[in-house]
């Protein structure tokens, strides 16, 4: 943790569909390197301890974060009458009215800094099953887990990739979100939930009734306005041509990139857009950080929403979603690129979801042409919007499973 303390946390950015071999070649070498990390928690070989089953939730982000707004349905829908729920929340802390929701009726653990005092402190738990929900996200997290600390261990999509480490014994999805033969992407076995979204019960911030024009928030005010508001690093290369195609369709179109945290990922992308898109590049503008309020304002004030791929949104699209903004999608094989067809589907809008990239381009292109359309999808959306944001399937079935599994733990 001191001499490397890093994961590789953009590998699963880059739409590869070789994660499983270099994280688990990542994960060997390690362990080679620090046996220690292998550390076994006692009561892993000993018969469970009488009483409630004991399941623990281990993070950083147990905040008003994505995995916080991903896990917290999760950790309230289990049974505090049949289950213990342990948080172990990793330091830097933070506190909350999200943190303040997942750690009700818990027992909740604020680990040490320290890698192996904390591993103890969650071995004294004697958990049946501990559920990481975003390894490769943070550091100690991801060290944790090259250990065993209870009989069952699970990632989830808090890090929309596989692990590669041996001790985690499955990856917690959803059907939709796995096509036929995902498991090969996985080095764990995958739990495939049979419905509902990736973030249940999904907490809103509601658009307000006057939402501020585009001058009032500082945004051009002439021509169509696209926004593509994901994290610079999810741009890969391969989006770049189909960006230039809707720029050069339709002139008077501005889009719409969010600042970087990272001032060297702006200047890297600024100069490859500059490469690739030519003269198109400065049809281009940068907004500033925003509050979360502020943000569904600024995509309500936009024409068209442009989800990229080979990776597409997360939580960012289930706040786009009660604008009625509309999007444009491309799955793929890949998890981290179906989750906004997962909502379009969800929403009966299927004929923004593309096939392939020059689909994508007309779609965009037809709708940057037909201000009627894009009236007719907003509307659509936003009506569809309040059922998958309330929706609370996943946490239903996540008890499901939870309770098939501990089934299989020996008594």
């Amino acid at each position: 943790m001191r001499e490397f303390g890093d994961t590789p946390f953009y590998l699963s950015y880059h739409g590869r569909d070789d994660d499983c071999r270099l994280l688990a070649d990542l994960a060997e070498t390690l362990r080679q390197a620090a046996p220690a990390l292998e550390f076994r928690a006692p009561h892993c070989d000993r018969p469970r301890r009488p009483g409630k089953y004991r399941v623990g939730f281990c993070s950083h982000f147990l905040f008003d974060h994505s995995v916080g707004r991903a896990i917290h349905a999760l950790v309230a829908a289990l049974p505090r009458d049949e289950f213990e729920v342990h948080l172990f929340r990793l330091p830097p802390v933070i506190e909350d009215e999200m943190s303040r929701r997942i750690r009700a009726d818990t027992v909740d653990h604020k680990l040490p800094p320290d890698l192996a005092t904390a591993r103890q402190r969650i071995a004294e738990a004697e958990l049946d099953v501990l559920i990481y929900p975003e390894i490769g996200a943070e550091a100690r997290t991801y060290y944790l887990a090259h250990g065993r600390l209870a009989p069952l261990q699970w990632n989830t999509n808090g890090h929309p990739c596989t692990s590669g480490l041996p001790e985690i014994d499955a990856y917690l999805s959803l059907d939709f979100l796995e096509p036929a033969g995902a498991e090969r992407f996985y080095c764990e076995s995958l739990i495939r939930l049979p419905g509902g979204t990736p973030f249940p019960a999904y907490p809103t911030t509601p658009l307000p009734d006057k939402p501020r024009s585009r001058q009032a928030l500082g945004l051009p005010t002439e021509g169509e306005l696209l926004i593509c508001p994901q994290s610079l690093f999810k741009l890969m290369p391969v989006f770049d041509t189909t960006l230039a195609a809707i720029l050069a369709a339709r002139p008077s179109a501005t889009l719409l990139l969010p600042e970087s945290v990272l001032p060297g990922q702006k200047t890297a992308l600024l100069r490859r857009l500059e490469r690739t898109l030519g003269p198109l590049a400065k049809r281009i503008r940068f907004f500033p950080r925003r509050g979360r309020a502020e943000f569904i304002e600024l995509i309500n004030a936009c024409d068209l929403l442009l989800d990229p791929f080979p990776v597409g949104g997360g939580i960012t699209t289930w706040d786009a979603l009660i604008t009625g903004t509309p999007i444009v999608t491309l799955p793929g094989q890949l998890m981290r690129s179906r989750y906004t067809a997962l909502a379009l589907t969800e929403a009966g809008i299927e004929g923004t979801i593309a096939g392939d990239a020059a689909h994508y381009a007309g779609i965009a292109r037809d709708l940057l042409l037909d201000a009627d359309a894009r009236m007719q999808l907003r509307s659509r959306l936003r009506e569809a919007a309040p059922a998958i944001l309330a929706d609370t399937r996943t946490a239903d079935h996540f008890l499901a499973a939870i309770r098939a599994a501990l089934g299989s733990v020996p008594s």
